[in-house]
């Protein structure tokens, strides 16, 4: 539960790739558009966010429950906008925990690829 938000996806599907079949998302192509979307109202602390790391292990390797390659390689949860107008994130990549600001994840070439709600899709027999 984060932010009083519970976002659980089936067993076996829990990957951060797979959870845009079970919850509504919507694509954003950078951090302009989440500090636009944030400063709207549409993107609030608890949302969490898809990001693409180009220099993770998972990419080329994972596919999700479609057999689609994977659009992002990790979640992180929006925890808003700091005194310095910074976006932070916290995340869990493995056993490494972090807080992030969107200029540091910038800085590491980590681009949003969605923000997920935590509203359930009606997921089809076919997904499980």
């Amino acid at each position: 539960m984060v932010f009083g938000r519970n976002y659980e996806a089936p067993e076996g599907f829990r990957e951060a790739w797979n959870l845009q079949y079970f919850y509504r998302n919507f694509r954003v192509i950078s951090f302009q558009d989440l500090l636009r979307l944030h400063r709207r109202e549409l993107f609030v602390p608890g949302d969490l966010v898809a990001f693409f790391n180009p220099g993770s292990d998972y990419n080329e390797l994972q596919r999700d429950i479609r057999g689609r390659k994977v659009e992002y390689t990790h979640i992180a949860v929006f925890m808003g906008e700091d005194i310095s107008n910074f976006l932070r994130f916290g995340q869990q990549i493995i056993d490494e925990r972090d807080i992030l600001t969107d200029r540091e994840m910038a800085r590491r070439k980590i681009v949003p690829r969605a923000i997920i709600k935590d509203e359930l899709l009606i997921v089809k027999r076919s997904l499980q």
